[in-house]
């Protein structure tokens, strides 16, 4: 049973809030269950520290956002607040993590294909070298330079 006036969370049949004092109002029966109140906990800073560590993170921060938020989106629900605006905080750090994680795998792949692609273009290159020696300007730019030498 939550308190219609702080929020606070009291144990079930109080007649006066644990935190505040006021009196305690059961619903009526037949009437529609009031909203959870929100107040701000340490389930919220865990939701924000998410939502921002996903936005400001790189890398490592990304996934970290992500398991803060999915963390605080999980207790969120289970204390009946899944549609605080808290929880819409860490379904969004949430959204944005997989976005940015998705992106990065993406680039490094990306990246991988690009290195493998100059890796076998040098070692093409390296095997007509092998085969066919030297080109003839090649030769002669190493002539050159020996004459150019001190000895």
């Amino acid at each position: 049973m939550y308190c219609n006036h702080c929020g606070a969370k009291n144990v079930e049949g109080a007649e006066f809030c644990a935190s505040c004092g006021q009196a305690l109002h059961a619903a009526e029966p037949g009437a529609a269950p009031a909203t959870t109140p929100h107040h701000f906990d340490d389930t919220d800073a865990l939701a924000a520290s998410g939502a921002a560590a996903s936005v400001l993170g790189h890398g490592v921060g990304d996934v970290a956002g992500y398991m803060m938020s999915k963390s605080a989106l999980d207790r969120l629900e289970t204390e009946g607040q899944g549609d605080s605006a808290m929880a819409d905080a860490a379904r969004t750090g949430m959204t944005v993590a997989q976005i940015k994680i998705a992106v990065g795998v993406v680039g490094a792949v990306i990246m991988l294909i690009f290195m493998l692609v100059i890796w076998s273009n040098a070692n093409h290159q390296m095997n007509q070298f092998n085969q066919q020696g030297p080109s003839p300007a090649y030769v002669g730019s190493l002539g050159s330079m020996a004459s150019h030498s001190p000895h």
